[in-house]
């Protein structure tokens, strides 16, 4: 961390896709499916998980050493992650249910 050295990276295809091409289609898939939003946010920490490891494995450490990560993603995938009901971003103007980090 002191010198700012890639040591491992890891990628993955947004696993969303199947529930809507763009951000609007799902919240759509939301509003229209009932517990739309969990199956979205599941799929989501199941590719972090999966990429976390895939980083470690590479980075030659276990998974259970790394201690931080940062996740930047629009606010509906932000949500979605955090179990956050998205179906208020989509009318506008939306607020935000937090625009803080989160721990």
């Amino acid at each position: 961390m002191t010198t700012g050295d890639v040591v491992s990276s890891a990628s993955v295809m947004n696993p969303q896709i199947r529930f809507g091409e763009d951000l609007m289609s799902r919240v759509s898939y939301v509003m229209m499916n009932e517990g739309g939003d969990k199956d979205m946010c599941r799929v989501v920490r199941e590719a972090l998980s999966e990429l976390a490891a895939q980083a470690a494995k590479k980075a030659g450490v276990p998974v259970e050493d790394l201690l931080e990560i940062t996740i930047v993603c629009n606010p509906i995938m932000h949500h979605l992650l955090l179990g956050i009901d998205p179906t208020p971003l989509g009318s506008a103007p939306f607020a935000l249910a937090t625009d803080w980090a989160v721990s």
